[in-house]
């Protein structure tokens, strides 16, 4: 079922353009959070340059994915500094000083606390200011750290809680390594949003047992299984 919608694009680019691909933009794309003025962000500064084949005026999408790829080779420093941006862009709040994203039309904004306080200058002064990219900081690090420990407590859980962390935690890391191929955005974190905030809720519920068993109440849950 979940094949049904990009069968439907491959179609509809192999009747337009007479191949049968997903998409047709995919060196665009590649190239936005690539090159020299690239900040990993979704934006105009980014681009490689890429010399089509003769005698085309203009590189095809394949001959531009090949000039990306060239570039994050050539350019190993200027790669990591782009891939640590993205990963911060795309774990980033949709609100607050260290949002980036194309979020606009995403209805949570027009209820979002943050957007309200920020509706003012004293609260925009707030928000933007140290305070409020010590929040944004405490939230991202600290939703990726409660990630990464939900997903380590059910794996020593073992049994079916191991296979839930799997089942949970892989697709979450493929959809983050590929928006690094990209550019960083905190719309892409959507479709796999369900699966990070089950394994965030797990690493509450582990911080939990372990605050009861530092102070003699009962567990939570069960002690881990052993074969």
């Amino acid at each position: 079922m979940m094949l049904i919608l990009p069968m439907g694009l491959v179609l509809r680019n192999l009747e337009a353009n007479n191949e049968a691909v997903l998409s047709k933009n995919l060196g665009v794309n590649m190239a936005i959070g690539a090159g020299d003025k690239a900040t990993g962000g979704y934006g105009e500064s980014g681009g490689v340059p890429c010399k089509p084949t003769f005698p085309a005026t203009t590189a095809t999408d394949s001959q531009l994915v090949k000039c990306v790829l060239g570039w994050y080779v050539n350019h190993p420093l200027k790669s990591l500094k782009l891939l640590a941006n993205k990963s911060v862009y795309y774990w980033s709040p949709w609100s607050g000083p260290l949002r980036n994203g194309t979020m606009a039309r995403n209805p949570w904004l027009k209820i979002d606390p943050v957007v309200g306080i920020e509706s003012t200058a004293a609260g925009r002064s707030l928000v933007e200011g140290w305070f409020g990219k010590l929040v944004s900081y405490l939230w991202l690090f600290g939703g990726l750290a409660f990630l990464l420990w939900g997903f380590r407590w059910m794996w020593r859980l073992d049994g079916l809680e191991r296979r839930m962390a799997t089942l949970s935690g892989v697709p979450v890391l493929f959809e983050w390594l590929i928006c690094l191929g990209f550019f960083g955005d905190h719309r892409f974190r959507i479709p796999s949003m369900g699966l990070s905030l089950f394994l965030q809720l797990a690493g509450i519920m582990a911080l939990k047992d372990c605050l009861f068993k530092r102070s003699g109440l009962a567990p939570l849950v069960a002690k881990p299984r052993t074969r």
